[in-house]
């Protein structure tokens, strides 16, 4: 639902890890909280509510990645063959 969800340009509270934890974290689209926190995800889910100047921040940001990733994939050495 992650990639879903910043699909639609929605702002992610995500609480979990691997692969996803990774992308949000290493594009800053989304808020990643430690498992079985629920009061930190609640917390998240508030603060992203409260601040839309940051939800779109991080929807710019998870653009920008969406494209760079798009851009890289459609001139990879496998893309070429």
């Amino acid at each position: 639902k992650v990639f879903e969800m910043m699909a639609c340009g929605l702002p992610v509270a995500f609480s979990g890890w691997g692969e996803c934890e990774a992308i949000l974290r290493d594009t800053g689209a989304g808020v990643v909280v430690p498992c079985e926190d629920a009061d930190g995800l609640a917390a998240a889910v508030r603060a992203l509510a409260a601040d839309p100047a940051a939800a779109r921040a991080m929807n710019s940001r998870r653009l920008a990645c969406s494209l760079a990733s798009l851009f890289c994939n459609a001139i990879s050495p496998e893309s070429m063959e």
